[in-house]
């Protein structure tokens, strides 16, 4: 399905899972995205800002568990990589989260990341089990977009 089709249906579907727009995933107060298509870590947060929403942030426990029991519906392998909103490309790990710069105080990385194992893995994607792994940004991944749930009348796009 191209980004077009996408972009259509998310501008123009009904609402639906409550106050999230069509295709969004209903977490507490926010809404989550999954991506069926790839994109670079900057693709990535340029699609999910086109929709008022940001690459989501695991940046508490209670926002990592949410995120590891929506993967479990994901398909694919258990080591898929999925771009979240977290890099160190400014300051070399120094990771922070990218809506508000703030530091990654909470850590669940992989064994051995973040590893810039290929020089330049600055942008963080997550595993489909859950843990975080550091990637080059210029990969092409899908990714996880979230935002805050609609309030009534609000129109997207």
């Amino acid at each position: 399905m191209s980004f077009t089709v996408i972009l259509f249906v998310l501008l123009f579907a009904e609402h639906s899972h409550g106050s999230c727009p069509a295709g969004y995933l209903v977490e507490g107060e926010f809404c989550f995205f999954f991506s069926e298509i790839a994109g670079t870590w900057a693709e990535a947060n340029s699609y999910c800002r086109t929709f008022n929403a940001v690459l989501f942030e695991p940046n508490t426990e209670d926002r990592q568990t949410a995120l590891v029991k929506a993967l479990q519906n994901v398909s694919g392998p258990y080591d898929k990589k999925i771009f979240i909103g977290g890099s160190d490309f400014f300051i070399e790990n120094q990771w922070i989260w990218s809506t508000e710069q703030d530091p990654i105080t909470i850590s669940h990385w992989a064994p051995g990341n973040p590893s810039d194992s290929n020089i330049g893995e600055d942008c963080m994607a997550v595993l489909k089990a859950g843990q975080w792994n550091d990637i080059a940004c210029d990969s092409k991944l899908e990714f996880i977009c979230e935002r805050q749930a609609l309030e009534s009348g609000e129109i997207i796009g």
